[in-house]
Formats: C-alpha cells, sequence, structure tokens
C-alpha cells in the first residue's frame, strides 16, 4: 500500500480504496499480514485482465 501511497502522491485511504477496488475486480489478492492489510499479484493476472 505505502508503494502506492508515495508513487501515486495519493493518501493513505485512497491507496487503500485503490487497492480494495481491485481486489474486489480480481485484479489483486488480499490478505492479512497480522494487522496489517496486504494486496498481492495473482500469478495468472494476464488471464485475468480483459481482452
Amino acid at each position: 500500500m505505502l508503494g502506492h501511497q508515495n508513487s501515486h502522491g495519493v493518501s493513505h485511504q485512497t491507496a487503500r480504496s485503490d487497492l480494495q477496488k481491485l481486489a474486489a475486480l480480481g485484479l489483486l489478492l488480499a490478505g492479512k499480514d497480522g494487522r496489517r492489510e496486504i494486496f498481492r499479484v495473482p500469478e495468472d493476472l494476464p488471464a485475468r485482465l480483459p481482452s
């Protein structure tokens, strides 16, 4: 999340919301690392992208 936040100059909440929306679309995998929310790129991302 911090990478997205820093590279795009957005707030923590905006970065979190952006990543949650991508996860809802199936383009990221959401998970937890302790209390921290994490997002991973699925291995089959190219197949998940619309043509």
